[in-house]
């Protein structure tokens, strides 16, 4: 069975991007179905013309721009596409910028695998495994592979975003 996509009214913010955001739920959801047939090139090629499009109306800092992205770096993670990482790390960034911090947790630990990327967007490795990280002591959403790229991301980023999970009642 085939899942489709569908995406918000609020997140897009004109009748022009609202036009082309229609336009690309039909290669996005397209896309979609070729994945799950197997057709991996295909597939990606329909979600890079789907990511296109709302990049041009939405920008990058857009939650359907990174329901894309995300939808890519799960496509390349079983065609062993190394550039994965970069589609993910785009999608779990839109959440934080947000606030959404527990969509953002929910993303990067959502995987079947044992390996994670480092949440400081430079960090100068590529993936470990996630008992190896470090969480983020105040909101629990963001990992890091040491101190060092911890303090880089919370002076460059983070501390705008971080803040301390809902309490549970």
């Amino acid at each position: 069975m085939v899942e489709f996509h569908t995406y918000p009214v609020n997140s897009v913010a004109t009748a022009a991007s609202a036009i082309s955001v229609m336009k690309a739920v039909s290669p996005n959801n397209e896309a979609l179905g070729l994945k799950q047939q197997g057709d991996y090139p295909g597939s990606e090629k329909l979600y890079l013309e789907a990511l296109e499009m709302k990049l041009a109306a939405l920008g990058e800092n857009n939650a359907t721009t990174a329901l894309t992205r995300n939808a890519l770096g799960e496509l390349y993670l079983p065609m062993g596409r190394l550039d994965a990482e970069d589609q993910l790390k785009a999608a779990v960034r839109v959440y934080e910028a947000k606030g959404d911090l527990e969509k953002a947790l929910e993303t990067r630990v959502s995987y079947n695998t044992d390996t994670m990327v480092c949440s400081n967007y430079n960090c100068p490795a590529s993936t470990f495994r996630k008992s190896d990280l470090k969480t983020c002591s105040r909101c629990k959403a963001v990992f890091y592979c040491g101190n060092r790229c911890q303090n880089v991301n919370w002076s460059a980023r983070h501390k705008k975003f971080c803040k301390a999970p809902p309490s549970k009642l």
